[in-house]
């Protein structure tokens, strides 16, 4: 993948940026990580084909690979979300995969992260908050931190968690990019880690892959299948919009 010319060059490079990082130069895409940069490595050259080396706020060292066009949401804006509730633009979920308390993986919870990106893609964008309790009480990360395992020794568990969001989301949702349409960053918040996942509005509709299962005509054998669903932010939450009523509701968008 061809890089910015931004992301070489030592001048365009700052402390406090959102940026995406490759630990080696040469990793593949889906093992870059996201993160703040807290230092710029002395002694390099003023431009580096390879990317401009930094140490993001993980303590992780890389070559910058992208610089991220999502705001750095503070301690203090999330605390506020926290206070607020959900809203129009502002989701919480509990968890990315696991249920409580039994701990177990549950495929119906992973539907729920590309089906809220896709509503809020499709309305006016939001923020999605993973390891906050429908009260606004943060729960954080650790159930989901027990099923993931790192593939390699420079990944950590918060990449490998971000990879795997990013993974599933790709299956649910056509021509959405990571980055481009939406940002996920782990962030820790009085001693608990939460994914804070901000998604910018689509200039298109956007339909979620939803797996349905039906029975083949004349027979007694269940099928399964995909449905493209549209959904939309609401007030009281997430809906899903029949054909005629998305066709109204994007004229007026």
């Amino acid at each position: 993948m061809v890089i910015d010319e931004k992301c070489c060059s030592l001048s365009c490079i700052k402390k406090e940026q959102n940026v995406i990082i490759a630990i080696n130069f040469d990793d593949p895409q889906e093992y870059w990580v996201s993160g703040i940069v807290k230092s710029i490595s002395q002694n390099q050259e003023p431009y580096d084909e390879n990317g401009i080396k930094v140490r993001i706020h993980t303590g992780q060292i890389g070559h910058v690979k992208k610089i991220s066009d999502f705001d750095i949401l503070t301690d203090a804006q999330i605390r506020k979300m926290l206070q607020d509730g959900e809203t129009l633009h502002v989701e919480f979920k509990e968890s990315f995969q696991v249920a409580s308390p039994e701990n177990i993986k549950l495929k119906c919870l992973r539907n729920e992260i590309p089906k809220e990106i896709g509503a809020f893609m499709n309305s006016a964008g939001g923020t999605l908050l993973i390891g906050i309790n429908d009260l606004g009480s943060i729960v954080g990360l650790d159930r989901d931190y027990v099923f993931i395992e790192p593939e390699r020794d420079t990944q950590t568990k918060q990449d490998k968690l971000k990879q795997e969001i990013h993974s599933y989301v790709k299956t649910k949702l056509d021509d959405v990019n990571l980055e481009s349409d939406y940002n996920v960053m782990i962030k820790e918040i009085d001693g608990h880690e939460i994914a804070v996942i901000q998604i910018k509005p689509s200039s298109k509709p956007v339909f979620v892959n939803v797996s349905v299962k039906y029975m083949k005509c004349g027979t007694e054998k269940f099928l399964n299948d995909e449905k493209p669903i549209f959904y939309i932010r609401t007030d009281s939450g997430t809906d899903k919009l029949n054909v005629r009523d998305i066709f109204e509701y994007w004229k007026k968008k």
